[in-house]
């Protein structure tokens, strides 16, 4: 039999080029796999980044819009309703309690939105006082009217017990929500009219 000294010291001297036989040990080889490992899981935590508002923790701007985006592009997608929420008089909270109490209402009312989402939902904070939810398969006015009663509800609770119940802001979130496919299956003019709501 050849062993592999003398195919190495035979190939080197048909070629005229010094050959170097590299041997990996189970030691490389686990090392190389650790380190494949490492890089795939940086990457997913940086694309969670990417896509996660820091103040709440929920999806950011174009998280949701790349999600809705994909789910209105299937053509199977059913029906919904997304809506566009926004806290009513959040200058007056800045103005009268300052801006870390207005960071305070804005992270009470993700969680908010995040306590009364299902697992199906894709919800967001779009930017300063304003955040996107979309409900897959609700259309029921009666649903929608009941939720948006209780996010008010419970956005008026937390307020007083993070700035006291003589706090006598008239707070509230406007929310505007439109229906899938009735008022159309764009992301843009979906959220452009859901405002107007």
């Amino acid at each position: 039999p050849i062993s592999s000294t003398m195919l190495a010291r035979s190939l080197r001297d048909s070629i005229n080029v010094p050959l170097v036989l590299t041997y990996h040990t189970k030691f490389d080889i686990d090392i190389a796999n650790a380190i494949r490992i490492k890089e795939f899981v940086l990457t997913r935590e940086i694309n969670v980044q990417k896509d996660t508002d820091e103040m709440t923790g929920l999806k950011n701007k174009g998280a949701l819009t790349r999600e809705i985006n994909e789910y209105l592009a299937h053509a199977s997608a059913g029906k919904g309703v997304m809506f566009l929420l926004d806290i009513d008089r959040f200058k007056s909270i800045n103005d009268t309690y300052g801006h870390e109490a207005g960071d305070r209402a804005i992270i009470a009312e993700s969680k908010i939105l995040q306590n009364i989402s299902r697992k199906s939902d894709v919800i967001g904070r779009f930017g300063g006082d304003e955040f996107v939810a979309f409900a897959s398969g609700m259309q029921n006015t009666a649903d929608v009217a009941s939720l948006s009663q209780r996010i008010n509800a419970e956005l008026v609770a937390k307020a007083k017990e993070l700035m006291g119940q003589d706090m006598d802001i008239p707070l509230g979130a406007s929310i505007g929500g439109v229906y899938v496919p009735q008022h159309g299956d764009n992301y843009d003019e979906l959220l452009k009219l859901a405002d107007k709501m």
